[in-house]
């Protein structure tokens, strides 16, 4: 997480109080930083999991790679 990226927690209110809100979508964007030692992105799993316990379900994900060698990852959230 660090400097760059959210904490789960914070990203989560940010979804609750979107959802409390009426808000019918709820996007966020995620780094994939090039530390990572194997296949799986742990950090965006604990994002995407905080978001989704605060009523959010993924609709929509896609990734784009930076010139910097990380990858932004893009989620769109639906209500459930």
């Amino acid at each position: 997480m660090g400097l760059l990226q959210n904490k789960p927690e914070d990203l989560a209110a940010k979804a609750r109080q979107a959802y409390d809100d009426g808000r019918q979508r709820f996007a966020v964007r995620l780094l994939d930083l090039p530390s990572a030692k194997d296949d799986e992105v742990d950090s965006w799993s604990r994002h995407i999991e905080a978001i989704e316990a605060t009523g959010w379900i993924v609709d929509h994900f896609s990734t784009v790679p930076s010139d910097r060698g990380w990858n932004h990852g893009y989620v769109l959230f639906m209500r459930r």
